[in-house]
């Protein structure tokens, strides 16, 4: 069965799930397409799907071209309370190639698995701010040692109304990467209503491995838009630009997220 087949049948579903939300219900809030996190957990009893259909990028760093192509990576929810939900992170699909003088390489592997909590603090179905909690750690699916390769960390997501057609959000937040070294990150994202169900959002993400002056970093410039007919499923692309040396210099990516209830 071709790949092509299975991300068109994905694709499908996802759109078929347009389940009429209820009224007690808040609106569908997802963690993509910008970098930044939602503060707003799903709702108990039901099961929401976030997914980067596909995702290209490159970078160039030391006389080196590195291009990398993920398929079909994923975020499941599910609403555990009113308050907090799990979910489980996943790229099943991973193509890198690497090019450079004298050399020519490509891979193909699964990439990290991931296990995550949000944690609502306030502001779940209310108006005004709302603030969450969202630890995580991520692992090798293959090669690596888990424990000496194992990433783990905490982001603090917070969001504003901004009007009755925008918001503002932002986070903020520690990682050990490689259970190694701990990177301090960063962003700020506002999206806003387009035209009809259309949006789009602008964002600023920044992480940084410490505060001294030569520290290595990662600064992306990120804009998108998302499509979303109902409160059950949206569609969404965009391109993450990278404004450092150490950063993929861009990501472009096409992406679909859909929820229902598991409740009788």
């Amino acid at each position: 069965m071709s790949r092509t087949f299975l991300f068109t049948s994905f694709l499908a579903t996802l759109c078929a799930l347009d389940v009429e939300a209820q009224t007690t219900v808040r609106p569908l809030s997802t963690d993509r397409p910008d970098r930044t996190e939602s503060p707003y957990s799903v709702p108990k009893g039901w099961l929401q799907i976030e997914s980067d259909l596909v995702s290209h990028g490159q970078l160039e760093i030391d006389q080196q071209t590195i291009t990398g192509t993920s398929v079909a990576a994923f975020n499941v929810k599910y609403g555990v309370t009113p308050r907090f939900d799990m979910q489980l992170v996943f790229s099943p699909w991973v193509h890198v190639h690497s090019e450079g003088p004298g050399f020519d390489e490509s891979t193909n592997d699964t990439g990290q698995a991931g296990l995550r909590g949000k944690i609502n603090l306030v502001g779940n179905d209310s108006e005004g701010a709302a603030v969450a909690l969202l630890p995580f750690v991520f692992v090798p699916t293959r090669g690596d040692a888990i424990f000496d390769s194992a990433t783990w960390g905490i982001v603090t997501p917070v969001g504003i109304a901004v009007g009755e057609k925008a918001a503002f959000s932002s986070m903020l937040g520690a990682v050990r990467v490689n259970n190694d070294e701990w990177w301090v990150i960063g962003s700020v994202s506002l999206g806003t209503e387009l035209v009809g169900a259309l949006a789009g959002f602008l964002e600023t993400y920044v992480a940084r491995a410490g505060f001294e002056s030569d520290a290595l970093d990662d600064i992306t410039v990120d804009a998108g838009l998302t499509f979303a007919p109902t409160d059950a499923w949206q569609l969404d692309t965009g391109v993450y630009y990278g404004v450092t040396d150490n950063t993929e210099h861009w990501r472009v990516f096409v992406g679909a997220s859909a929820r229902f209830s598991l409740s009788p």
